[in-house]
């Protein structure tokens, strides 16, 4: 979707494009806003995004009268791309400095990569759940309907996802957020600020040593 395109791979993408127009029952559809925009470059027509209901719809989300609130911390598979491994330290700063305990904060994640490192990380999480209630780790793989369930109750969700790897790679998790109108909170910038922006949802974009500053805004009734 980078608008600086490689001539030669540019070259290649529009002879295969061109060629699967040609044929009769080809249709285009692509993944994402920003991936149709290069598609309709390469193709000289308009390409539709795939049909999703969390990119055009949005949960309402009425005024909720209780204080506390429930931010999911991470969500998915473990992935080191997508802030798995900077869990621990992530939590450590929540449970030194974190002013308001009306929060409770969620992870939730399957362990995919069973190497030590993702094993310790997987076992400090356990401890950090055991040692403070307003921490719940799940390890284990949810239903579609206990994860909207969960997301439809919580308030945020904190995105630590690898610049380079996601400056041009969508995410799912996104886009749920965006469809039941959660404030995001990014400690990076990629595509997933991008989006954020083009479906006019609430994020805040802020370094990660200052992940307290933009939990503990929390308490000061910025979400409803």
């Amino acid at each position: 979707a980078n608008e600086d395109y490689d001539s030669q791979l540019y070259l290649r993408y529009r002879v295969a494009f061109k060629g699967l127009a040609a044929c009769d029952g080809v249709t285009f559809f692509a993944c994402d806003h920003e991936t149709s925009k290069a598609y309709e470059h390469i193709l000289a027509r308009h390409i539709n995004i795939i049909p999703t209901p969390f990119i055009s719809a949005r949960k309402h989300r009425p005024s909720k009268p209780n204080k506390n609130k429930k931010v999911v911390l991470y969500l998915g598979d473990s992935k080191a791309t997508k802030g798995f491994l900077a869990l621990p330290n992530l939590l450590e700063q929540i449970v030194k400095l974190a002013q308001n305990e009306d929060v409770s904060y969620l992870i939730q994640y399957t362990l995919t990569n069973k190497s030590e490192a993702f094993l310790a990380v997987d076992k400090k999480l356990k401890i950090f759940a055991d040692l403070h209630p307003n921490i719940a780790v799940f390890d284990e793989f949810w239903s579609e309907k206990q994860l909207h369930t969960t997301l439809a109750a919580a308030d945020a969700l904190v995105f630590n996802y690898d610049n380079s790897v996601y400056m041009y790679q969508s995410s799912g998790v996104l886009w749920l957020a965006a469809y039941y109108n959660l404030k995001m909170i990014f400690l990076s910038n990629n595509w997933l600020t991008r989006e954020a922006a083009r479906l006019k949802s609430e994020y805040t974009l802020c370094e990660p040593k200052k992940i307290i500053e933009c939990l503990n805004e929390l308490s000061h009734g910025d979400i409803n």
